[in-house]
């Protein structure tokens, strides 16, 4: 055992048999090479060729957010931390769009659930008018809803679930 108080220098390979590890936040395992840092491990220029990941993965940046995990073992089957990110991943989304109100039609726009006119679109109205609420027209990441005749409510809500097939 050696104990170096100053800076060491290497100038040419160091070969740690038995493993690195620096102030026991960031090591390298002796038996695999792994990498484990409980801080960022940031890398420049990467190019990497079969990468594989396992465990968990957080994306908070997700549609959605809230710090949802995502798992995708070899199969391609997504395993989610909640129903939101699972049905994303599955082609379903859902939500609730609250209506401004004062018209017959309201355009409810979905950026990134990938509305075509193929998407199954179910809707439930929360609101006054007393009369059949439709989907009138769909497509370009939106759909429209419209009454028979009577102006939707300021504040109103229309909850969807679209399912892209």
């Amino acid at each position: 055992n050696s104990t170096i108080t100053g800076t060491l220098d290497v100038t040419s390979l160091l070969s740690a048999d038995g493993g690195i590890d620096v102030d026991g936040v960031f090591t390298v395992a002796d038996a695999t090479g792994n990498i484990s840092t409980t801080g960022t491990l940031t890398a420049g220029t990467l190019t990497a060729g079969n990468t594989t990941i396992s465990g968990t993965t957080t994306m908070s940046t997700m549609t959605g957010g809230n710090n949802q995990s995502l798992y995708v073992d070899n199969t391609g089957v997504v395993t989610a931390s909640n129903g939101s990110a699972a049905r994303q991943a599955s082609g379903m989304f859902t939500g609730t769009a609250t209506l401004t109100g004062g018209g017959v039609t309201e355009v409810i726009s979905v950026p990134g659930a990938g509305i075509t006119g193929t998407s199954v679109i179910i809707i439930t109205y929360f609101g006054a008018v007393n009369e059949g609420v439709r989907i009138t027209v769909q497509g370009a990441g939106s759909f429209t809803v419209s009454t028979e005749g009577s102006n939707f409510g300021a504040n109103e809500k229309i909850h969807y679930m679209i399912i892209n097939n």
